[in-house]
């Protein structure tokens, strides 16, 4: 039974801090953490689960310094506890330094839309500005108290950025749902470490473009960017194909399997062995309206509407900016992870040779299993 604390903060008594397992997904992908807290059964508390219902919320954005992760790659950590960082003064020691005056918080005021907040921001212990926390406000659910007030933070954030000339990086989003003392944050899968194969040669030049488009995705931290490398890819192979048809040329079935049974074995004929597979890894990737549908489908339809809304930033008109690039964060990170597979896909039907890994690296996880919990 929950006891009477300040609304504003979750219980200290539960485990809001894990270590993650070592193989949970894509690395390098998005994915939300949901700490639900249970109440005595009849409590109208629990309704609502992961998702939340309308109610007051609070949202809280850790910063980084970009070249520094504040936090064990594998662990993900209470907003609060996590000792955030950028290279914005606005306290002692460092405002010291810049003879500038010191401010123990910030009070920002963001409007986007019909939307006002009032946020907050904290210095770290060296002064510098690591962490911003909105006050409470309406929001139907989790998902539109994220989407809204990350809309609104990041155009201060992209100002001050432009400004001052020095990059301005969100590490952890995580929101509170008041009336349930819920938490929900992001965390970004880790990458493995990985045997080291040898190169194949000759490299072909399609090859080597596509390979390069592809790491620059896994390179990027920007979901955006990496939407748009690994489109590339996809745009890239089936314009070769269009040019280049070979005599007898059949290739497998590209297909989104329709039948959990068969997810995953097909994430294992497309990644190598030693990539794992969770409950929310398959859920992010496996979206219920593409189940059983041809990948050229998939991104005929669903991708490269995305793409050209992420390529776009004019109007129709031609004379107007859209709005900031950041509305579409929450629609890409969608359909990131499976896009990232199609890539993979298309790659290895389309480059078996250079994409082929040697001996049993390649069958690790032959046969495929039940995603771990």
């Amino acid at each position: 039974m929950s006891t009477p604390l300040d609304p504003s903060h979750p219980s200290p008594n539960a485990r809001h801090s894990v270590r993650m397992p070592l193989r949970a997904g894509l690395g390098g992908l998005t994915l939300d953490l949901a700490f639900v807290m249970r109440y005595l059964d009849g409590d109208p508390r629990n309704e609502g689960g992961a998702d939340g219902l309308a109610g007051q919320y609070i949202v809280t954005f850790v910063l980084h310094r970009p070249m520094l992760s504040p936090v064990d790659e594998y662990t993900s950590q209470l907003a609060e506890e996590v000792n955030g960082d950028s290279h914005i003064v606005i306290a002692d020691p460092a405002a010291a330094a810049l003879s500038v005056p010191s401010m123990s918080e910030v009070v920002l005021h963001a409007s986007s839309g019909a939307d006002d907040f009032v946020f907050r921001g904290v210095p770290n212990a060296r002064g510098r500005l690591h962490r911003i926390k909105s006050d409470p406000f309406q929001a139907a659910n989790f998902t539109d108290a994220e989407s809204r007030t990350q809309l609104a933070l990041a155009s201060i954030l992209s100002a001050w950025s432009a400004r001052l000339d020095v990059p301005l990086r969100v590490f952890q989003m995580e929101s509170l749902e008041l009336r349930t003392r819920s938490v929900r944050r992001n965390f970004v899968c880790p990458f493995l470490d990985v045997p080291l194969v040898a190169p194949v040669i000759p490299i072909s030049d399609d090859f080597r473009a596509c390979a390069a488009m592809y790491r620059e995705a896994l390179n990027s931290n920007s979901a955006l960017y990496q939407f748009l490398c690994l489109y590339k890819v996809l745009e890239g192979i089936r314009n070769l194909r269009s040019r280049v048809k070979k005599p007898n040329d059949v290739r497998p079935d590209e297909r989104i399997p329709k039948d959990t049974i068969a997810f995953i074995p097909w994430l294992n004929t497309i990644f190598p062995g030693w990539t794992g597979w969770d409950a929310m890894a398959i859920k992010s990737i496996f979206r219920t309206e593409v189940l059983g549908k041809k990948a050229a489908t998939v991104i005929q339809d669903y991708l490269r509407p995305i793409r050209d809304e992420v390529a776009h930033f004019f109007t129709h008109s031609g004379d107007k900016m859209s709005l900031d690039a950041n509305v579409l964060q929450t629609k890409v990170h969608q359909w990131l992870h499976l896009t990232r597979c199609l890539a993979r896909l298309l790659m290895k039907n389309q480059f078996p040779e250079e994409m082929l890994l040697p001996g049993k690296l390649g069958n690790l996880t032959e046969g495929g299993g039940e995603p771990s919990i």
